[in-house]
């Protein structure tokens, strides 16, 4: 919201890095009174994660696990994070806490990345397993992709 008392007109408007900040600070704020409400917490990670900020992504997200150790969709954004860091091991690790507590993927970008993780990780039969399931994925795109590796993969 501005300070006007107005809703931004567009996402693009909300991605700003002024808006970005104005969020959380007033997060920042809400936290002061409600240290123990780890959707705050969650809710921070993404907006530094939007400013590219990964050590503040990181221990937002860090501190919802710890305040609710149950909060799946952390771990979700937690993966996407190492994945970007090439950091796979950490990544198909996210992944997986994430598939144990959150099974279906909607959209199969999941699946596509966790089966890339594993296969940057030598973890061939891992790989299959979910790249087959990234085949399921409505977006012909990353199926065609899922598809392409497996091809790669079992040849």
């Amino acid at each position: 919201m501005h300070e006007n008392g107005e809703e931004p007109a567009d996402w693009r408007e909300v991605l700003k890095p002024e808006s970005l900040w104005e969020h959380i600070h007033e997060l920042e704020g809400e936290i002061r009174w409600n240290q123990s409400d780890p959707s705050l917490y969650f809710e921070l990670g993404i907006f530094y994660g939007c400013l590219k900020d990964g050590e503040q992504e990181v221990k937002s997200y860090r501190k919802a696990l710890e305040l609710d150790p149950g909060m799946h969709q952390v771990r979700y954004h937690l993966g996407e994070y190492y994945f970007g860091k090439k950091r796979y091991w950490d990544a198909a690790m996210e992944f997986g806490m994430y598939v144990s507590g959150e099974p279906d993927d909607p959209d199969g970008t999941l699946y596509l990345k966790f089966g890339i993780a594993c296969l940057r990780l030598g973890r061939i039969e891992d790989a299959k397993r979910h790249l087959r399931k990234a085949r399921l994925d409505k977006d012909s795109g990353r199926a065609g992709v899922a598809n392409k590796l497996l091809s790669w993969i079992s040849s």
